[in-house]
């Protein structure tokens, strides 16, 4: 393991979450814990329920902070919302 990926294994094993505590790499695909900590829903329970791009904004919403960095999440949750509307506008008549 290089000291730059070192580095990066520590800051995620230590990173801190209030409702999670400190975050541990997940290897299930199916039902990853950073899509999990809410106590009454998983993301996919809610972000299934929406169009394409409107439910993974959502899902990079209620991962912020407990997988990758947190603006990054926030960066993809507006890029998504950006090709959501993008599609509407195409849609609209006129």
């Amino acid at each position: 393991m290089t000291a730059r990926a070192l580095d990066q294994h520590k800051m995620d094993t230590t990173m801190k979450s209030e409702s999670t505590g400190p975050y541990m790499p997940d290897n299930n695909p199916l039902s990853p814990t950073h899509y999990q900590w809410h106590p009454v829903a998983e993301s996919r329970e809610i972000s299934g329920h929406f169009p394409h791009h409107l439910g993974a904004a959502i899902d990079y919403i209620w991962r912020v902070g407990r997988k990758d960095d947190p603006i990054q999440d926030l960066n993809k949750a507006i890029r998504h919302l950006e090709f959501e509307r993008d599609r509407l506008e195409l849609m609209r008549p006129g």
